[in-house]
């Protein structure tokens, strides 16, 4: 029964009505997801071939699994003929469709491009299907592969095909369904779509219909939301679960105590016991073993660990006693976990050992041995050398296989097991850590790092190594960086026996980004490193090191001496721990370049890290890391289309990687700012750390720095932002790489001459040109010519400083870099018609439109403004004037966001250079176009 759903499942059948369409469906367990989705299925009018594949619990990392499950269902393609070549990669996993599907194609002898080329053969062959709708549920149990091709497929998904994909957020490696920061794709309508739990009054509807009465009392489902938690499916089981003999209706005040007295689990297993006891024995054994297994198993595997023939036929009277549950693929388990669990709470201890042990053995016997299933089955009935083999070898394929999370997961059980030997957990520890530094997840991580340099088993020799992955971890965390250092600094002296991995902690520590530490601190741990540098043969350590120094000696010297390492590596590494390195090197130098200015390198730096990571399987961490960098380009470089609710998603599945959360915090942080959002800007530019320096990342705290200056300016706050300035500044000559000032530089220089020190801005101006002498970065140049420009303009030398804008702008737009250089020809624009020139009324047109295309709607009406106070006319809108309608214009969807942020309007009359009285007529047009009473009603969407 679907009760307060509505809007939900109207946005559901809507988008797989209009494909191609992606549907993203989150929501905790027992919300009722899957039930959401059938209906939705139901609704469907129009013929369309759906496909269901579903995700398990300790499933071994077999990519492409539920898509493969679910196309197996497909019928024969209506004209097979036809049919792309490419879908004949599929023959191997489709055998059942083996005889419709082209010949296999010869082999690429390339891992990544027979992927690819498996990728395009399922998109050809669902294309064939159309229309078609593809479900994948519980994504959050994937396998990296699964979502590697689901990446693939959303991404550009056939013309007539609808996704529909749901998963527990909070079970999500990482924070993340597909891996990575969802990006809708831009050929297809897509969704993401948040089932929450049902509040009281729901839970009351849903127990009338449920009990089949028009109501229950308040007081039963106040309570019965409270024993619930609000999810529809516990819900069901408790009510189902009350006794039948109570003396009042089940659904009055009286009832309550039957539920007070028990918790839901119990509840459910009651429920289950009772379901239980009316199957006969044969099925029940089978249901037994099906709650053993975990996962939804054949027919004939259940039978084998129950010990019951013919378990095909017998399997039927507990679907139809619902029980147990068809997954669309004739494999059989459980609806809900509690369900599966209520079960395998009714077997006693020897039960539950005969059973696991049954199930150790059969999937043993497996062509591919499950070795997650086997490691739990180990464990289960107390075979821990068993229980130790298979889970390592789980976690070894899960690594090799880009499957982190599951790796660590692993890995983190079994070091809790106290029996292990000091050499086991040396080699699990070790084995652990590396794992972690390549994941998403963070401080439960670092905490099972801590409990392990904890453990007196762990010896000397692997103390170092661990220590160093917990210091590498910490340096991703907030509020960590010092201990993050303290720990690394520690792991160097415990790794001097091993001076090669005790080189990989030196090279963390040279890393210059990293807090406020000067920068010749960080080059003398560089120095220290090119010792090992020259002294290896080794192409693996040579690129995990230059990935943390060469940026440090690119952004900080330009110094060659590193750079003759990096001329050794590899253009095409072979397969080994130096290809996710050799990622890192080219990762964390477009990383670098983007600072520098040098835009176009650093893309193809990150172009380069990119196509390495997928030839590897990918890196959750790297991942990241690059995303970060590319949001950042994208910013500086005008690529601004869908940009903040892209930087939005990556902030919400990433906010617990320190590095990439500050650089996307920035981005929001300087796109709040363009649009006036003071409040905004504040919060995203306070959130990169920018006011604990030492603590977060020292580019990022600049640049944030930078950011807050200009705020202040704008909002006419010169104290504010003279202190602002005051504190960025001191973070540059603390750190001594003035490179990274190039932002700040202009700005400071303003906000000091605002307030009438030209004297500091002069200094200022001084130590950056001094400091940033034969330096590579084409930053430099039109940093230092705004700068000078707005000495002049402060001087009285419009000539001059018209001039130096001119400079600035030109230097600014061969970067690219269209918004600064847009903001240096306003400024040059200005000089001129302050000065009457002819010809500048015309450049500010053109800069009216430079602010127009990118989307700096605020900019560009203060040009008008500028414009207007002249005695010029500005020109039109490139948007047109048009009638609205009902629908807000442009100006009147800038003034209901600013209203839905709370400002007032002289505030918004402040921001959008308008008068009050313009704006307070906006407000009445905007409360009477949306149908509000009251201002406090406007959002600020």
């Amino acid at each position: 029964m679907i009760v307060g759903r509505e809007a939900e499942l109207d946005t559901i059948t809507e988008l797989v009505l209009s494909p191609p369409a992606v549907v993203l469906l989150e929501g905790e367990a027992g919300v009722g997801k899957s039930r959401l989705i059938r209906e939705g299925l139901e609704r469907l009018e129009a013929e369309r071939t759906v496909l269901i594949g579903t995700c398990q619990p300790l499933q071994e990392p077999f990519p492409y699994g539920p898509v493969v499950d679910a196309l197996r269902t497909l019928g024969p393609p209506p004209e097979p003929e036809r049919l792309n070549p490419v879908t004949g990669a599929l023959r191997r996993l489709l055998p059942e469709l083996g005889e419709f599907l082209p010949p296999t194609p010869e082999p690429l002898g390339d891992t990544a491009a027979e992927r690819h080329r498996l990728f395009r053969g399922l998109h050809a062959l669902l294309e064939s299907a159309e229309p078609a709708v593809l479900v994948v549920e519980d994504l959050h149990w994937a396998d990296e592969g699964t979502r590697e091709l689901l990446r693939f497929l959303t991404a550009d998904p056939p013309p007539a095909l609808s996704v529909v994909l749901s998963y527990r957020r909070e079970e999500l490696a990482g924070g993340t369904p597909l891996g990575s920061a969802y990006r809708p794709p831009q050929r297809a309508r897509s969704a993401v779509v948040t089932l929450r739990p049902l509040n009281a009054e729901q839970v009351g509807t849903l127990a009338g219909l449920l009990l089949g009465t028009e109501q229950v009392e308040d007081g039963f489902a106040r309570q019965l939301h409270e024993r619930t938690a609000g999810l529809p499916f516990v819900v069901e089981e408790t009510l189902r679960a009350l006794r039948p003999g109570c003396e009042r209706t089940p659904h009055a005040s009286g009832a309550l105590r039957a539920v007070e007295q028990l918790d839901v689990p119990v509840l459910l297993r009651d429920a289950m016991a009772e379901r239980l006891a009316s199957l006969p024995e044969p099925v029940a054994d089978l249901v037994r073993a099906a709650a053993v297994i975990g996962v939804p198993a054949e027919a004939r595997l259940l039978g084998r660990v129950a010990g019951v023939p013919d378990a095909a036929h017998r399997i039927v009277r507990a679907l139809r006693a619902n029980v147990l549950h068809e997954d669309g693929s004739r494999h059989y388990g459980f609806r809900h976990c509690l369900a599966r669990r209520a079960v395998y709470d009714t077997l006693t201890g020897p039960e539950r050992t005969e059973l696991h042990e049954r199930a150790l053995r059969v999937l043993a016997e497996q062509e591919r041995p499950p070795l997650i299933q086997l490691a739990e089955h180990s464990m289960a009935c107390g075979r821990i050398a068993d229980w130790l083999h298979h889970g390592t070898a789980a976690a070894d394929r899960a690594i090799g296989m880009g499957d982190v999370a599951t790796a660590t997961e692993l890995l983190c059980s079994l070091l809790e097991e106290p029996s292990l030997s000091t050499a086991d957990v040396d080699r699990l520890a070790v084995k652990f850590g590396h794992a972690a530094l390549g994941g998403l997840a963070q401080h439960h991580v670092s905490a099972a790092l801590r409990r392990v340099l904890s453990d007196p088993r762990l010896s000397d020799t692997a103390r170092g190594e661990v220590r160093l992955s917990l210091g590498l971890l910490l340096l991703r965390q907030t509020a960590c960086l010092a201990t993050a250092r303290g720990e690394i600094e520690l792991a160097v002296e415990e790794l001097r026996p091993f001076p090669d991995r005790a080189a990989v902690g030196m090279a963390a520590l040279a890393q210059a980004h990293v807090g406020t530490t000067p920068f010749e601190k960080c080059s003398e741990w560089t120095r220290r490193v090119e010792v090992v540098l020259d002294g290896t043969d080794s192409t693996a350590l040579r690129s995990e090191l230059l990935a943390n120094v060469l940026p440090a000696a690119l952004s900080g010297s330009d110094s060659p001496e590193v750079w003759r390492h990096f001329e050794l590596l590899p253009s095409s590494p072979g397969p080994g721990p130096e290809h996710h390195h050799i990622a890192r090197v080219h990762g964390n130098l477009a990383d670098a370049y983007a600072w520098l200015g040098e835009y176009a390198t650093a893309r193809e730096h990150l172009g380069e890290a990119r196509g390495l990571a997928r030839v590897t399987g990918g890196s959750p961490y790297l991942d990241s890391t690059l995303h970060g960098t590319e949001t950042r380009l994208r910013w500086l470089t005008g690529d601004w289309a869908e940009l903040p609710e892209s930087a939005a998603r990556a902030l919400r599945d990433y906010g617990e990687l320190r590095p990439v959360a500050v650089e996307l915090s920035l981005v929001l942080g300087l796109h709040a700012v363009m649009r006036g959002e003071w409040e905004n800007a504040e919060r995203h530019l306070a959130a990169t750390g920018v006011d604990t320096p030492d603590e977060s990342f020292t580019p990022v705290v600049i640049a944030a720095g930078a950011a807050r200056v200009r705020l202040g300016l704008l909002r006419g706050d010169t104290a504010g932002a003279v202190n602002a300035a005051d504190h960025a500044v001191g973070v540059v000559r603390r750190k001594g790489i003035w490179i990274w000032a190039s932002e700040l530089l202009p700005e400071a220089v303003a906000a000091y001459t605002r307030l009438g020190r030209r004297t500091e801005a002069r200094r200022l101006l001084d130590e950056f040109v001094a400091a940033t002498a034969n330096r590579r970065s084409p930053l430099v140049a039109p940093a230092t010519a705004a700068a000078r420009a707005v000495l002049c303009e402060t001087g009285g030398q419009r000539t001059a400083a018209a001039e130096w804008w001119e400079t600035a702008r030109a230097g600014y737009a061969a970067l690219p870099r269209p918004y600064s250089a847009a903001l240096a020809g306003e400024r040059c624009a200005a000089q001129g018609l302050a000065a009457g020139e002819e010809s500048a009324a015309a450049r500010m047109s053109e800069v009216i439109g430079w602010f127009e295309r990118l989307g700096a709607d605020l900019d560009a009406a203060r040009c008008r403004q500028l414009l207007r106070g002249s005695g010029v006319s500005p020109p039109s809108s490139r948007r047109g004037r048009r009638g609205y309608g009902d629908e807000l214009s442009p100006r009147e969807r800038d003034v209901a966001r600013l209203v839905g942020l709370g400002n007032t309007n002289r505030e918004i009359a402040s921001i959008l250079f308008l008068s009050p009285r313009t704006v307070e007529q906006h407000v009445a047009k905007v409360m009477r176009k949306l149908g509000v009473s009251s201002r406090s009603d406007i959002r600020a969407e």
